[in-house]
């Protein structure tokens, strides 16, 4: 079976040119999967959208606040977060500022997603003429520290999660009850972003996804946890099947106990699996101190009764003390009977 659809590192190289892109070179890439970049433009970019989102003074560079003030009226246009989706994951493969100004200005008009319309076009060239003047000063004067910054904490997740990697992804297929998509994961690290600090979109020119993971937001082991989680948004995103494995089954069984089609239920009970999931794998193939992302965070509780009942039921299941379809149901029962 593979992934049902959830809605929802290094050869250092030397110099500072614009568009370098630091990446590890793998040859066992299919065991791995994970891709972590190191890229200025997206490091700008992030920068840009994690300072329009701010309330604090902006710093003191030419045509930054206009930028920032593009930046939020295109918030506003959008209306929902993840709807930048469709902007953010054009830095996938564009080098320099000009390269994401040149793809947005022959990229589509428009694109269709969550039953909106986005001006991709519009949107995206207003934001990457901004950027091109800024490129050169950001490469100059903030690149080289954040740089060092990312590579840190890059080596962190080389000796960890990249190391045991197929362990950890080993455990979530086989708990999930899916098989390996065999995709190579890309995943962007970056300084800073807006919360919650990471991200995957889909890709709009081919199947899979592509993520953006800042190191402001997760600190510590957290950012072994977010990595993973977002990952395997990814290979959900490349498996291309909306009936198999245990989220498209709890689903099932959502809909079974007659909850209308937009109840939060239906997307917050699947995503919260994997919340769990991920906690779990590396508190058990990683580091048995590992604290859940969702209880450091204080998402578990913005969750409320929700996020117990998984807890409790998934981490059952994990245990060996129920089987995943008794899991599953539990899960089901328990959600819709308050």
């Amino acid at each position: 079976m593979n992934f049902a659809r959830w809605i929802w590192v290094l050869a250092c190289t030397t110099g500072l040119a614009v568009g370098q892109v630091d990446r590890v070179p793998r040859t066992d890439v299919t065991p791995s999967r994970l891709e972590l970049r190191i890229d200025p433009l997206a490091d700008l970019y992030h920068w840009v959208r994690s300072l329009a989102v701010s309330d604090q003074p902006l710093p003191q560079r030419d045509g930054l606040p206009e930028l920032v003030a593009r930046v939020r009226e295109s918030s506003r246009s959008l209306g929902h977060p993840l709807l930048w989706g469709a902007l953010d994951a054009e830095l996938e493969g564009c080098r320099t500022a000009g390269d994401l100004l040149k793809r947005f200005r022959e990229g589509p008009e428009e694109q269709r997603a969550f039953g909106q319309v986005i001006p991709l076009r519009a949107i995206g060239v207003t934001i990457a003429e901004g950027l091109v003047p800024l490129e050169a000063s950001f490469l100059a004067d903030l690149w080289p520290e954040r740089r060092a910054a990312l590579l840190e904490r890059k080596a962190q997740l080389d000796a960890g999660l990249i190391a045991h990697f197929d362990d950890c992804l080993q455990l979530v297929l086989e708990s999930f009850g899916v098989v390996d998509p065999q995709e190579t994961v890309p995943v962007y690290l970056v300084t800073q972003s807006p919360p919650p600090g990471g991200v995957t979109y889909y890709r709009r020119t081919g199947k899979g996804g592509v993520c953006f993971v800042d190191i402001e937001h997760n600190a510590g082991g957290q950012l072994v946890e977010t990595v993973l989680h977002e990952a395997l948004h990814a290979l959900e995103a490349a498996g291309g099947s909306d009936g198999d494995g245990a989220t498209a089954d709890l689903r099932r069984r959502l809909l079974a106990c007659e909850l209308p089609p937009r109840d939060p239920r239906l997307r917050n009970l699947p995503h919260l699996l994997l919340f769990v999931q991920a906690g779990e794998t590396v508190r058990r193939r990683l580091d048995p101190e590992h604290r859940h992302y969702g209880e450091v965070s204080g998402a578990y509780g913005r969750f409320g009764a929700d996020a117990t009942i998984v807890r409790e039921e998934w981490i059952a299941f994990l245990d060996g003390k129920k089987t995943r379809e008794d899991a599953l149901a539990a899960i089901a029962r328990r959600a819709t009977e308050r």
